[in-house]
């Protein structure tokens, strides 16, 4: 018997997150050198132990973090509002040796002018965060 690996339940989170045209996803990695937006990264992790109240584990406390940079506030809003809320919000995730509770957004940083500048116009590139968090434990089939 398999146990169930953590490796197996992050690539299942990652294919939730919605592919769109244009919009390249960086899956745990940033951007390369040079490379411009748009874009999308996409960070999954594990934040910690939810414990019981004599101390022992129950649950993993687990994370997925978009970032999405553009060059303008509208696009970055669209691909937020028109796909990855309506793709994540309230999805529960399934991977076999995993239970997970639904992803729910627990953070949405709202659109805002990043430090990242354009190279030709020094125009600051727009960002918004989501963070969707969610619960999990292991369960070997």
């Amino acid at each position: 018997m398999t146990m169930a690996r953590i490796f197996d339940l992050t690539e299942a989170l990652k294919e939730l997150i919605p592919v769109v045209d244009g919009w390249p996803l960086h899956m745990q990695v940033e951007p390369l050198a040079g490379e411009l937006p748009p874009w999308v990264i996409v960070t999954i992790t594990n934040n910690g132990i939810i414990r019981n109240e004599v101390g022992g584990a129950i649950a993993g406390d687990g994370r997925i973090e978009l970032r999405c940079v553009s060059d303008n506030t509208d696009s970055v809003n669209v691909w937020c509002d028109d796909h990855a809320i309506p793709a994540l919000q309230g999805v529960i995730p399934r991977c076999e040796g995993f239970a997970c509770s639904c992803l729910t957004l627990a953070e949405d940083s709202g659109t805002y002018a990043a430090g990242l500048t354009e190279t030709d116009t020094a125009y600051r590139y727009r960002v918004r965060v989501l963070r969707f968090d969610f619960t999990w434990s292991r369960h070997d089939p």
